[in-house]
C-alpha cells in the first residue's frame, strides 16, 4: 500500500525520470549534515535511518528527517529516504512516520 502511494506521489507531482550521477548518504539524525546537502546541488540527497543510525536513535532520525524535508530547501535535489529493512521491526514504523509527516 505505501508503495502505491508513493508511486501516485509521483506520478501526480510531475516526475521525470533522469541520469543521477551525484548520490549522498547522511544520517537522518544529523541535521547539520542534511543542511549541508541541501545546499549541495547534488542530483539526490538520501537521508539515511538505517545503518547510518544507532538504534538508540532510530526515532530521532525520524523526527529530524520529517523536519528537514518539510523545512528545507534542496532545489533541484531529489529527496530520498533509506529506511530500515523489514527484518529489523522498524520499517513500518519508518513509514508512518515519514509518509504521515513529511509528505
Amino acid at each position: 500500500q505505501c508503495l502505491k502511494v508513493l508511486q501516485v506521489r509521483c506520478l501526480t507531482s510531475g516526475y521525470q525520470a533522469r541520469q543521477r550521477r551525484a548520490l549522498m548518504y547522511m544520517p537522518g539524525d544529523d541535521l547539520k549534515k542534511i543542511r549541508k546537502a541541501a545546499g549541495l546541488d547534488l542530483d539526490i540527497a538520501v537521508l539515511d535511518c538505517e545503518d547510518a543510525v544507532a538504534v538508540n536513535r532510530k526515532a530521532n532520525a525520524r523526527s529530524t528527517i520529517c523536519k528537514a524535508l518539510n523545512s528545507l530547501s534542496f532545489g533541484r535535489t531529489e529527496r530520498g529516504v533509506r529506511t530500515n529493512s523489514v527484518s529489523s521491526g522498524l520499517l513500518e514504523e519508518d513509514m508512518k512516520s515519514i509518509l504521515q509527516n513529511a509528505i
